[in-house]
Formats: C-alpha cells, sequence, structure tokens
C-alpha cells in the first residue's frame, strides 16, 4: 500500500496467481497512487483495489480474475472521487453457478462518486459496469464490452445516483440488461 500522494505510481508490474492459501488477496491494492501499465491474471479475488482522490488506473491489463469470492472486480474502487480508470483491457471475468453472483469488469462502490470511466476494453464479462451506491457524477463514456459467450450482459446500477453512460459499445449474442433503481441514471446515449 502506497499512501503518499498521487505522485506515487504501481507501475509495470506483472501479478499472477494470487490468494492460492489466502483467497482474499487482491493483486494489486493501491490507495493514493496511480496504478498504471500493470498486468494481474489467476486471482481469486480482485484484479486492482484503487483509490484516492484524483487517481489514474490506466493501461493494466485484467484476466481471468474473481474465480472463487463474490462482490468484487478486475477494477474496485470505493468511496473516493475525481478518479479515472482508462485504457484498460479486462478479459474473461465469469460469474460463478450463483446468479446472484457480482463478478463484474470495473466496480464504483459506496460513494464513489465524478470517476471517468472511458477507453476500456472489456471481453467475455457478464457484468462489465457495477455501480453501487455511488454519488453524483460518474461517466461511463467510450468504453467497448463484447461478449460471444455469455448468456447475457448485465450492467447494475443500484441504489447510484445520475450515472452517465455515453458513446459505450456493448456487444453480446444475446440479451443486454440494465438493473436499476430509481434516480440511477442521468444520461445513457
Amino acid at each position: 500500500e502506497i499512501e503518499d500522494g498521487c505522485s506515487s505510481k504501481i507501475e509495470e508490474c506483472n501479478v499472477e496467481r494470487t490468494g492460492i492459501d489466502f483467497f482474499a488477496s487482491i493483486g494489486l491494492f493501491g490507495r493514493h497512487a496511480n496504478i498504471i501499465n500493470n498486468s494481474i491474471k489467476n486471482a481469486p479475488y480482485m484484479g486492482i483495489n484503487a483509490g484516492g482522490n484524483g487517481v489514474l488506473v490506466e493501461k493494466n491489463i485484467v484476466s481471468n480474475v474473481m474465480k472463487k469470492l463474490n462482490d468484487g472486480a478486475a477494477i474496485y474502487t470505493i468511496g473516493y472521487t475525481g478518479g479515472t480508470i482508462r485504457g484498460n483491457i479486462i478479459r474473461d471475468i465469469k460469474r460463478s453457478e450463483r446468479h446472484d453472483s457480482k463478478k463484474s469488469a470495473i466496480y464504483l462502490d459506496e460513494n464513489s462518486g465524478q470517476w471517468t470511466v472511458e477507453k476500456n476494453i472489456i471481453v467475455e464479462c457478464d457484468y462489465p459496469f457495477f455501480c453501487h451506491m455511488t454519488r453524483e457524477g460518474n461517466l461511463f463514456v467510450n468504453n467497448v464490452a463484447l461478449s460471444e459467450n455469455s448468456h447475457e450482459i448485465n450492467i447494475l446500477c443500484l441504489r447510484s445516483k445520475l450515472l452517465s453512460f455515453e458513446n459505450n459499445i456493448i456487444k453480446c449474442n444475446n440479451d443486454i440488461i440494465f438493473h436499476l433503481t430509481s434516480g440511477a441514471i442521468k444520461t445513457i446515449n
């Protein structure tokens, strides 16, 4: 954990097969640090847990994480404002047999606000975006989510406020389902 401001970086790390003995381990955990150009794969829980006001999570490749545990993501944040998640490649994040398992590509959790999620490529993830109890001002723009093998793609926006989805491409061979609560969406186009 790096806590001396966003001038700190976690950069060019290769993280693989974490959590062999402790499933709740996280590939990269950074508070108040920019997380740039890393590779995280084959983990039982989260790939990147990032936070801090103004943090940048960029150009990471995260694949085949969330293999054992639920309620997490390839890239996860909680309770900070003004960060950017940009230009990441995320692939192969699959839900378990339990249909209600929350295994997402990008997950903005409680009190995350004013995040920009842009230009990410998400492949074969049943839940590319999950927003839970977020504040206003989160923007999802110019992302691509593709799946040929999923039963459906689900976008979850639960107990969140005024999210914007602009110019995203979401494509699968079956249904694309938005799960929304009242007041969750500001714009979709």
